[in-house]
Order: C-alpha cells, then sequence, then structure tokens
C-alpha cells in the first residue's frame, strides 16, 4: 500500500520548493545602494541632481526612495537625506558606481556634502 495522495503531492511541492530555492541562490541576488547625505552647499548638490539623470539612465538601477525627512523608529538619524537605489545584481551596482562619468559626478557631490554610502543584497 502506497502514501497517501495528500502526502504524495505535499512531498512534490516541498520538493518543487526547494528546487527553486536551490536555483535561486545560484542566480544573483538584488542589490541595494543607501546613500546618507547631508549637504553643506545646495547650491552645488544642485548641479550634482541635475546631472544625476543623464550618468543614471546607461544602468539597470531604480530609485526606491529618496527622502528629506524619514520617519525614525529608533535611534537618531542626523542626515538630511536618504537615498534608496535598487539594481539587479552587486555587479551593476558596482558598474554604475565605478564608472568615469559617475565618479566624475560624485567628486562634486563629495565637495558639497557629507555622505556614507553601503551597497546590501536582498530580494
Amino acid at each position: 500500500m502506497g502514501r497517501p495522495l495528500a502526502y504524495q503531492q505535499a512531498f512534490h511541492r516541498s520538493q518543487s520548493l526547494l528546487s527553486y530555492m536551490a536555483y535561486k541562490s545560484e542566480v544573483s541576488m538584488a542589490c541595494y545602494l543607501i546613500a546618507q547625505i547631508n549637504v553643506r552647499d545646495r547650491q552645488g548638490y544642485k548641479k550634482y541632481l541635475d546631472g544625476f539623470d543623464e550618468v543614471f539612465k546607461d544602468y539597470k538601477g531604480v530609485i526606491m526612495a529618496a527622502d528629506k525627512n524619514p520617519t525614525v523608529l529608533e535611534g537618531e538619524w542626523p542626515f538630511q537625506r536618504t537615498v534608496l537605489i535598487r539594481f539587479p545584481d552587486a555587479d551593476e551596482a558596482q558598474r554604475w558606481y565605478r564608472s568615469p562619468q559617475y565618479q566624475k559626478l560624485a567628486e562634486m557631490r563629495k565637495r558639497v556634502s557629507d555622505s556614507n554610502i553601503v551597497l546590501v543584497e536582498g530580494r
């Protein structure tokens, strides 16, 4: 006598899920850039922003959020601006960030603001 049909179906679903999870672990994960920014020179920062889209459009990033007043749930958040950008993977994030076009723009940003910038992997 074999196993009940419900058991066989549940077993098959769990095997499919495990196969899917193994597949997903082999493919690249999304990567998020988080920037915390304090602007010292608003006019200079505006010039940075004016050039940003022209450089960013050539990469596969999506600006998920750019907030001047995020809601602090715990601790302190002493930054005037928080930016969250999603890339399909870390390689694309690095390709954009390290590109000569963005590095030229980043030099402008560094002259007029202080920033903390990190990459985190996610889904």
